[in-house]
């Protein structure tokens, strides 16, 4: 895929978790707890879970424009085929349509929120300021120590993103490694 491609596809999964479109790792929890397919995964508790890539290929319909119901049904019948699409794929779909996947859907952006403290946690750094320190930043200059500086600059340029203190890419970036983390990282 060339980088054209990967930047448009990346523009349109960011925007896609903006929407509200369930991303890989709640599908996938929803799809291990309703467990429609009686993979056994739920119950047993060594086992992975075996709806991970079911998740991410209807995920990557999701974002390429395909409704709900056509990307449930598309790639349960690649994976298995027709008959079982015929028979599993509307409890399927019910499940990602349910009370708990809108609930996942609402709490995303306060996992997003803790998720982006973690990550950056300069960008809450005026929170704390002391009035001298406050003073400081309204001048435009950072109260904090050069090195501490350096440090998070060099953070973010290993994550490709802008040095900017409050950049809106730091916000992106912590949506985009919430929609690749595991369904496990989500619950907890």
């Amino acid at each position: 895929m060339s980088n054209k491609k990967l930047k448009a596809f990346e523009a349109k999964a960011e925007q896609a978790a903006r929407d509200s479109v369930l991303v890989p790792c709640e599908i996938s929890y929803l799809l291990y707890q309703a467990d429609v397919l009686n993979t056994g995964c739920q119950q047993n508790d060594g086992m992975e879970n075996e709806y991970h890539q079911l998740a991410q290929w209807i995920y990557e319909d999701l974002v390429a424009g395909e409704s709900l119901q056509n990307a449930v049904m598309k790639n349960l019948a690649d994976l298995f085929d027709e008959e079982v699409a015929s028979a599993k794929g509307h409890q399927l779909l019910a499940v990602l349509k349910s009370d708990a996947a809108t609930e996942l859907k609402s709490s995303r952006q306060q996992r997003i929120d803790a998720l982006h403290l973690k990550l950056f946690p300069e960008c809450y750094d005026h929170l704390y300021d002391s009035i001298e320190d406050a003073r400081t930043r309204r001048r435009g200059q950072d109260p904090m120590s050069l090195e501490y500086q350096a440090a998070w600059q060099q953070k973010r340029r290993e994550r490709g993103i802008s040095e900017a203190m409050m950049s809106p890419e730091t916000e992106a970036y912590a949506a985009k490694i919430y929609a690749c983390s595991n369904w496990m990282q989500v619950i907890k």
